[in-house]
Order: C-alpha cells, then structure tokens, then sequence
C-alpha cells in the first residue's frame, strides 16, 4: 500500500519542485530577458545626434546650435549656392521648435551673403534653412559662417575655391633678352576674368613690363620677362588668391657685335664676304 501510494505521489512532487526552481529563477534575476537600453541620441563613438532626445517644449532656451552644411566648398563663379541648415538644441538634446535664429556671414571680400529661405524661426524639428552665395568676388577665399540662437552660438567654415591663374611661354632665354608670358585668369566655371590686377614675382630678380599687368575682356594680359639675372629662376603670376609658376633658365652666356659692325639697314653685297667681330662672355 505504502509503495502504491509513492508511485502516486511521485508525478505531483515533481511538478512542485519544477514550480519552485522557477520561482527561484525569476526570484534572483537569473536566466531572465533584460529590456535593452535604446541608446537613443548616442550614436556608435558617443556623437550625438541632432534632435535624438526628442522636442523641447516651444519656448525652451537655446543650449547649442549645430550647423550643417551641403558642402564644404562653393564654386567662386557665383552661379552655384550652397544650402545651410542650422539646428537648434536644448541643454537635454531636444530640438527647439519656433526659435529665432541669426545668421550672419564673415567674407573678406565683402561680397558674400546669406538668405533665409523661411520666416527666420526654426521648423517642427527645430532646423532653420540659408543659403550661401558668394556675390560678385571671383576671389578664392575662406567665408565663416555664424547662426545665434538666444545665447548659443555656431560657426562653421566654408572655401571658395575654382579660381585659377595659368603662365605659358618660353622656358629659357638669353642673358640680356626677353620674351613674352601670357597671363590667364578664370573663375570656376572657366570664364576669363576682365580687369583682374596680376603680381608678378621672380625668385632671381629678374624684371617684368608691365611690371602690374592687368587682364583683357578675354582674361589675359601679356608680360614681358627681361633677363637681367642668370641662373635658373621661377617666374609667379597670382591674382584673386590663386597663382601659378613657370620655370626659365636665363642662359649665362652673352655675347654682342663689335666693329667693324653693319650700321642698321646696311646693304651687304650677296656673295661678298665681310668680316665681323663678336665678342662672348
């Protein structure tokens, strides 16, 4: 009777000892599935994105301002703008909708600007857009770009670039010769610069005329190197923030007619030998 009540009994005590192992488990946390952490707002490397902890209610303090730009660079000929976008957080990484903000532009040149293409406050998601236009100045340059909103402020740099200046002509003259360069200047787009002053340089001291040469309606200008120094030398045109280099050798030697010497214009009988002298340094 004993055994027959055991074997009964058996099933109904293993179940209980299933129900408390289970219990026990969920008791101490073991084997259990952990929520994971979202990690919203900080990417992979610990940079945080934009607007990543939520909306800031309207009218929240501006903590920082991000600005983000299409591009680093924008073409100097003028024809293509380059969009801004400026990006509004609170000290908890939340955007800031309906928030004033300013942009403001810092162009050597003086030419530069921007303009807001909405009412000036930022969207929904507190992102507020320009767009960057570098005006007439075909000079390649640095523009700093600021946005302020309330107390925090960004700034972020951009490059116009795309200008050019090229030199072609000889490479090697005489001592005591000269001969012509040709100056050329372009903006991004390939289009000659009218009326653009040239600074020419030569690393031996060798002379130019025009000593300040200016570009035609085509983009060019003409200078001729006199060659007062020998040696190897570099000449260097630059204008509007780009230049370019031709090498030239000014050969040491020289040499110059000495009597009895042809008078200019002289006629000299064909087939008739005469005697000249010529001097070489």
């Amino acid at each position: 009777m004993y055994n027959l009540l055991a074997v009964r009994c058996l099933p109904l005590f293993k179940s209980l000892l299933a129900i408390c192992a289970m219990a026990s488990m969920v008791a101490c946390g073991g084997g259990g599935a952990k929520a994971p952490d979202s990690g919203a707002g900080t990417p992979a490397g610990g940079t945080t994105t934009p607007g990543a902890g939520g909306t800031a209610p309207t009218g929240t303090p501006a903590s920082s301002v991000q600005i983000l730009a299409a591009n680093q660079t924008i073409p100097t000929s003028g024809q293509v703008p380059l969009q801004i976008t400026a990006v509004v957080l609170d000290g908890q990484n939340r955007t800031i909708a309906a928030k004033a903000v300013t942009f403001t532009v810092t162009d050597p040149s003086g030419s530069a600007f921007v303009s807001v293409a909405t009412s000036g406050v930022t969207d929904s998601g507190g992102r507020i857009t320009a767009v960057l236009n570098v005006g007439n100045n075909k000079n390649n340059r640095t523009i700093t770009i600021g946005a302020t909103a309330d107390a925090a402020v960004a700034s972020t740099q951009i490059n116009a670039t795309g200008t050019v200046v090229t030199v072609s002509g000889t490479t090697s003259i005489p001592f005591g010769g000269s001969a012509p360069l040709i100056i050329s200047v372009k903006d991004s787009d390939g289009v000659g610069l009218n009326g653009v002053p040239i600074t020419m340089s030569s690393t031996k001291g060798n002379t130019f005329s025009p000593a300040s040469p200016t570009t035609n309606a085509s983009g060019e200008a003409t200078v001729t190197v006199n060659a007062i120094v020998a040696g190897t030398d570099s000449i260097t045109a630059s204008a509007l923030g780009a230049a370019a280099t031709n090498p030239l050798t000014v050969s040491g030697a020289n040499f110059t007619f000495v009597a009895p010497f042809p008078a200019n214009n002289a006629e000299i009988v064909v087939s008739t030998p005469q005697t000249i002298t010529v001097h070489w340094d």
